[in-house]
């Protein structure tokens, strides 16, 4: 019994003695890891109220919901927008003037050239439909740049065309690319630019499009007299280069936001400990996310420890000092708690922490190694991430808003383009001068000019119905083409071309304004792309029809009657817009109950 006792006395002795041994051992390197923290913590206490006061703007900041300019820079870009939309559109109404001698003297079909027309159109809306992708990519100024630039390559190299069939690469490829994806960026940087002057800067990109159409025939016509074909494209080739000039103006529009009112909701509670964030991130020099997400590092208040505490603001301190690419989210977490405080970090230690170097994101010297080791991305990711893209903005016509607007525009814009690359040919055919089809085209522009500045400043005004002017724009073209036909005088086929202008003012003054009020701001982008590829896809099928119609029947009459049919059709499509509201509300609701009920 007594050896059992001194056994077990012995036994408890030894425990004793190898707990004091390992708590001497945890003590001392307590001890070193507080020494090196103090040392840490003393080096970097001068820089610490910087810190403070940095963190405190940047909570400011991440409070402060930033806002577009509504102005500023904002008008730049509008200005630029209305440099593009002057010389770039101007291609569509100018193209019978400048072909239609060209394409009759080697003997062209009305097929072969409502083919080339409508080719180049198609192409020209189907670079709506990556444009979004694409300058996500490579930014809006260089695209832009780029796709003005070959627009007014695309004139050079017509001029020098052998036969008709060429114009299909050189203007129906060329031009279609370069102006579309130029265009397509103007209408899409404008609203994102502006808020309550939205309508405005909408008024001013859209009147440039009116005097393209306002001078541009005329001027095409005259080069022509002067210059005959090759020097009158050659000329337009290098006015159209100007568009250069105004995609020098779009600047991402995060350079230009500005702040608006606070938002409480994005300040943390009084006492409430930070969260980590539940993706992945990375930690980065006095990176915005340290700040905004209250970083991966969540410390609460003193412990009343100066051990801990030191430890603490030693880690904060490198952390915020480490170089972008470290990821925690790479390593499991570990928790150490201490009272009512805790420190989450990654499977790097303390000591790997507090080893961390100490170095600086925006030295140069840094940002040349870190450039050194990226490389740019290859051909194949950028084209699948464009694709990708690309298929998830087309999936906005599940709703039956979006398919209304992307139908009616199809048939619309579809029609009144095929309308205006006929009027030259068919009043020529009527007995018209080539002058006399050049002024009535200039005539339909100012009345389009004109209504498109009023419809648009108007829509700012509360009280203006924008889906009403909008369809009511669809039946006066109609009605317009659907008399054309019909009258022989001069003076009443410029009448009719003014209401035709009119009517296309009235429509497409108020195109992405209707988007925005139907669909939402943030639903413009893929709207307008799947517009656009729409519209495209109508160019290839309902052009070419026109002119075979022409070619079977030797008439122009009939071909316009069909383009007014199409006008029609846009019309009574927006008859069924209330329904596919009230479907797409019903559609929502069934959503949220489903998510609701889930547990």
């Amino acid at each position: 019994m007594n050896s059992e006792e001194g056994f077990t006395e012995n036994r408890i002795l030894k425990n004793t003695d190898e707990t004091k041994i390992t708590e001497d051992g945890h003590k001392k390197r307590i001890s070193y890891s507080s020494t090196v923290l103090r040392q840490d913590s003393n080096a970097n206490e001068k820089q610490w109220p910087v810190k403070k006061e940095v963190k405190e703007k940047e909570e400011e900041d991440a409070a402060t919901e930033m806002v577009p300019p509504d102005g500023g820079w904002g008008w730049m870009v509008a200005l630029g927008s209305f440099v593009i939309m002057t010389l770039i559109p101007m291609v569509s109404p100018c193209f019978g003037v400048l072909f239609s001698r060209y394409l009759m003297e080697q003997g062209a079909s009305s097929t072969t050239t409502a083919w080339i027309f409508n080719s180049q159109c198609c192409i020209w809306n189907l670079m709506a439909i990556i444009t979004r992708p694409v300058t996500k990519e490579f930014g809006w100024r260089k695209i832009g740049i780029f796709g003005a630039a070959l627009a007014a390559v695309s004139f050079v190299i017509s001029a020098f065309a052998p036969c008709p069939e060429f114009l299909f690469f050189s203007f129906s490829l060329l031009c279609g690319v370069g102006g579309g994806m130029v265009v397509s960026i103007c209408f899409l940087i404008v609203p994102i630019y502006f808020d309550r002057r939205r309508g405005v800067a909408t008024a001013i990109m859209m009147a440039g499009v009116c005097l393209g159409q306002m001078l541009g025939p005329p001027i095409a016509r005259f080069l022509q007299d002067e210059y005959g074909f090759r020097g009158a494209t050659l000329m337009v080739g290098g006015i159209i280069l100007n568009g250069c000039l105004g995609a020098s103006f779009f600047h991402p529009v995060e350079q230009h936001m500005k702040k608006g009112q606070p938002q409480a909701g994005n300040q943390p509670l009084a006492g409430e400990a930070p969260l980590l964030p539940p993706e992945p991130s990375t930690l980065g020099s006095r990176s915005r996310e340290l700040v905004k997400c209250h970083s991966e590092l969540s410390l609460t208040d003193s412990t009343g420890d100066p051990d801990f505490d030191l430890m603490r603001i030693a880690v904060r301190s490198r952390m915020m000092k480490s170089r972008a690419g470290r990821h925690l989210s790479d390593a499991s977490t570990i928790s150490i708690s201490r009272n009512n405080s805790s420190l989450c970090i990654s499977t790097l230690d303390v000591a790997g922490i507090i080893a961390m170097p100490d170095t600086d994101q925006n030295d140069p010297s840094n940002l040349d190694s870190d450039d050194s080791k990226k490389t740019l991305p290859s051909i194949c990711s950028v084209v699948f991430r464009v694709f990708q893209s690309t298929v998830a903005d087309m999936g906005i016509l599940r709703s039956p808003r979006a398919c209304i607007i992307a139908l009616s525009g199809t048939f619309g814009i579809n029609g009144y383009l095929n309308f205006m690359m006929m009027v030259p040919f068919a009043m020529q055919a009527a007995g018209q001068t080539l002058e006399d089809s050049a002024y009535c085209i200039s005539i339909s522009a100012l009345c389009n000019l004109l209504m498109r500045l009023l419809v648009a400043t108007l829509s700012d005004w509360p009280r203006f119905n924008k889906r009403l002017v909008y369809v009511s724009g669809y039946f006066t073209v109609s009605l317009s083409i659907l008399v054309f036909p019909f009258l022989t005088e001069l003076p009443w086929l410029m009448a009719a071309m003014a209401l035709f202008g009119c009517g296309v003012g009235a429509n497409m003054g108020l195109y992405t304004l209707v988007m925005i009020d139907v669909m939402g701001l943030d639903n413009l982008p893929p709207v307008f792309g799947a517009s656009c590829f729409m519209v495209a896809m109508g160019f290839i099928i309902l052009g070419p029809i026109i002119g075979i119609i022409r070619d079977s029947t030797n008439s122009y009459s009939l071909s316009i009657w069909v383009v007014a049919g199409m006008l029609l059709t846009s019309f009574m499509l927006w008859i069924f817009m209330p329904a596919a509201i009230r479907y797409d509300e019903r559609k929502m609701k069934e959503r949220e109950e489903k998510e609701k009920s889930k547990p």
